[in-house]
């Protein structure tokens, strides 16, 4: 596996945040999805939560540049 790179930026493509951007056409899709997840998991107190957080907080770092 190569690292994604994003205006210049990357992200791992073994984390949360690279498996999203492989996973959805758009980082978008990718953000969406992991806001929802993110939600579910944090209201069942579960940490995994915190991880699709900070993905999306990656994905909006390489994508505003």
């Amino acid at each position: 596996m190569t690292d994604k790179t994003y205006n210049g930026k990357t992200i791992d493509p073994a984390s949360v945040a690279g498996i999203l951007l492989r996973e959805f056409d758009t980082p978008e899709k990718a953000i969406e999805y992991a806001g929802k997840t993110a939600k579910l998991l944090l209201a069942a107190h579960n940490a995994i939560g915190l991880d699709y957080l900070e993905a999306i907080k990656q994905i909006k770092d390489v994508m505003k540049g």
